[in-house]
């Protein structure tokens, strides 16, 4: 990913990828094409572990999201 903002940093780095991240104002010919080089011979490798990191990502959000909606129930009840 190219950072053109810090949140794509965190971002990659939530997915467990931050070492796929580079700093547009730091990009060479020569970087991207180890980056593109290195994801072509590890491919599948990477593919697991983002998937993995993702999976996490949307289990938690799927957690809060009903801790959430057990609030939204719990002072509904209370109100009614």
């Amino acid at each position: 990913m190219g950072e053109y903002r810090p949140k794509c940093r965190d971002y990659m780095e939530s997915i467990q990828q931050g070492h796929l991240c580079e700093r547009i104002d730091l990009f060479t010919a020569e970087g991207l094409w180890q980056r593109v080089s290195d994801i072509h011979s590890y491919g599948e490798q990477y593919v697991n572990k983002m998937a993995e990191g993702i999976s996490r990502l949307q289990t938690l959000q799927l957690q809060r999201a009903r801790q959430v909606a057990d609030r939204i129930r719990a002072a509904s009840m209370t109100t009614a």
